[in-house]
C-alpha cells in the first residue's frame, strides 16, 4: 500500500514538473506532503510573460489531477482485464491479493484526483478556481482562498462526525482524516506564504 502511494504521488507530481517544463514556468522549490504538493516558482519566468501567465498556471494546475485520474483509469482496466474473473485452478489466494491492490489503487487515486481538485489552498482546484477567476475579473484575494478552504475543510469535518453516527463508521474516519490532512495542508501553505509566487 506504502509503495502504491507513493508511486501514486510521483506520478501525479511528475504530471506538474512535466507541464511547467512544456509551458516555461520554473519550479524553485517542492514541498510534498500526503495530497500534493506546496510548489515555489520562478516568478521571473512567470512575470516575463504575463500575458500566459493565467493560462500556463491553468494547465500546470490541472496536470496534476489529470495524471492521478489517467493512473486511476489504468488499474481499472487492468483489473477488468486481468482480474475480475479469478480462475479457481490458479493460485487463487495470490491473485485475489492482486485483484484488491489494482482496485484500492485505482479507487486511491481516483480520491487523490478528486480531492486536489477541491478549492482548498495547497491543492490543485484552489490554482484552478484562481487562474478561471483571474480570467473573469481579478487575482482572489488571500483572505477569500483561506475562508473557502477552511468552510471545506470543516465541511468534510463535520460531514464525517454525522457519518460516524447515521452512515458508516469507516466512511466518516475517511471523512474526517480528508479535513485533517486539509487542515494540514493549508498550515503548510500559510508557512510558505513568504515567498513571490506560491500555490
Amino acid at each position: 500500500v506504502n509503495v502504491i502511494l507513493a508511486v501514486s504521488l510521483m506520478v501525479h507530481e511528475s504530471a506538474h514538473i512535466m507541464v511547467a517544463s512544456i509551458v516555461g514556468i520554473k519550479i524553485r522549490q517542492i514541498v510534498v506532503f500526503i495530497f500534493g504538493g506546496v510548489y515555489e516558482f520562478d516568478s521571473s519566468t512567470l512575470e516575463a510573460d504575463a500575458r500566459n501567465m493565467i493560462s500556463s498556471k491553468l494547465k500546470f494546475a490541472l496536470a496534476g489531477p489529470a495524471g492521478s485520474a489517467l493512473l486511476a483509469l489504468l488499474f481499472a482496466i487492468t483489473w477488468l482485464l486481468e482480474f475480475q474473473e479469478i480462475n479457481q485452478k490458479e493460485v487463487f489466494l495470490v491473485k485475489e491479493a492482486m485483484s484488491i491492490i489494482f482496485v484500492y489503487a485505482s479507487l486511491g487515486n481516483g480520491l487523490l484526483a478528486l480531492v486536489n481538485i477541491l478549492p482548498v489552498v495547497s491543492l490543485d482546484g484552489a490554482e484552478i478556481l484562481n487562474s478561471t477567476y483571474l480570467k473573469i475579473r481579478k487575482e482572489m484575494s488571500m483572505r477569500t482562498k483561506l475562508i473557502v478552504s477552511k468552510t471545506i475543510s470543516y465541511s468534510f469535518l463535520v460531514s464525517g462526525f454525522f457519518a460516524i453516527f447515521f452512515v458508516s463508521f469507516y466512511s466518516g474516519l475517511l471523512l474526517i482524516m480528508i479535513a485533517w490532512v486539509l487542515r494540514m495542508g493549508m498550515q503548510q501553505y500559510i508557512a510558505l506564504l513568504d515567498a513571490p509566487t506560491r500555490y
